[in-house]
C-alpha cells in the first residue's frame, strides 16, 4: 500500500473499515503528476494467485479496480517534483534519492528472502502479511527522522475498501480462507516505484533497482521532473 491518496473516510473508526473513493485526489498531490516508493517488487504468479482470491473472497467490500502489481513496500519516497504544485508531502527531489541510496547502502544488507502469508487489514486496505527482519531494517534506514518513522508493517496490498463494515466481520472470513502456496520470495534488488497521483489503483513503473549484493543503483525509467 502506499501512502495517502488511498480513500476519505466514511464511517472511519478503530474496529469498522473506511469506505475509500476512486478518484483523483488533488488536495493531496497538489498537482504533481507521479509519486515515488521504494518497495520490494512482489510481482510473482504464486502472489498474484493469493491476491485474486482474497479478491475474490473479499470482492463484495472492495473497490472493483486494483490494477497495482504486488509489491512489498519499504517505505513512502513522496511526489515527484512538479512546477507550480503544491502537494501535501515534501517533494522528493534527486537530491533525496542521493542521499536514500547512501542509507540503504550504508545498512550493507545483501540478497534475502521474505516469506507471505496470511491475511490481515489495516482500515483502509486488506493485506497479505510479509516477514523478514531486513525489510524492518530498510524501512529504519529510510525513515529515521521523518515523519513517517514507526509502526512499519510489511505486506502485500489486496485493494482498497468500498463499504464500512466491522474489522471482525471480515477477518471471521479469514477462518475458512486458505491462501494458494507462496514459497519464500527471493529478494535481490530494492526498487523505486512510480504510480500516477490522480489513479489510486493504477499500475506502477519501475524508476530504478538498487542491487543488494553490489550496491549497484540500475536507471530504468524516466520521469518528467526527475530525470
Amino acid at each position: 500500500m502506499t501512502r495517502r491518496a488511498s480513500g476519505s473516510g466514511v464511517g472511519a473508526g478503530p474496529d469498522r473499515t473506511i469506505a475509500c473513493e476512486d478518484r483523483d485526489f488533488v488536495e493531496w498531490h497538489g498537482g504533481c503528476e507521479h509519486a515515488l516508493v521504494w518497495a520490494v517488487e512482489a510481482d510473482a504468479a504464486p502472489v498474484r494467485a493469493a491476491v485474486a482470491s482474497a479478491r475474490e473472497r473479499w470482492g463484495d467490500v472492495l473497490l472493483p479496480r486494483h490494477q497495482r502489481q504486488p509489491h512489498i513496500t519499504v517505505a513512502y519516497a513522496g511526489p515527484v517534483p512538479t512546477p507550480g504544485a503544491t502537494p501535501v508531502d515534501a517533494p522528493y527531489t534527486p537530491d533525496r534519492l542521493v542521499s536514500d541510496l547512501e542509507r540503504l547502502r550504508a545498512v550493507g544488507i545483501g540478497p534475502f528472502a521474505v516469506k507471505v502469508s496470511g491475511w490481515d487489514t489495516f482500515p483502509m486496505v486488506p493485506y497479505l502479511p510479509a516477514a523478514a527482519p531486513e525489510l524492518v531494517r530498510l524501512n529504519a534506514a529510510l525513515t529515521q527522522g521523518s515523519p513517517h518513522d514507526g509502526g512499519y508493517v510489511p505486506h502485500v496490498t489486496i485493494g482498497h475498501y468500498a463499504v464500512s463494515r466491522p474489522m471482525d466481520e471480515l477477518r471471521a472470513r479469514a477462518a475458512g480462507w486458505r491462501a494458494p502456496r507462496i514459497d519464500p520470495l527471493d529478494v535481490a534488488e530494492i526498487s523505486l516505484l512510480a504510480y500516477a497521483t490522480r489513479d489510486i489503483a493504477g499500475p506502477l513503473t519501475t524508476v530504478g533497482r538498487l542491487r543488494l549484493a553490489d550496491g549497484a543503483w540500475l536507471r530504468t525509467a524516466l520521469l518528467p521532473g526527475f530525470g
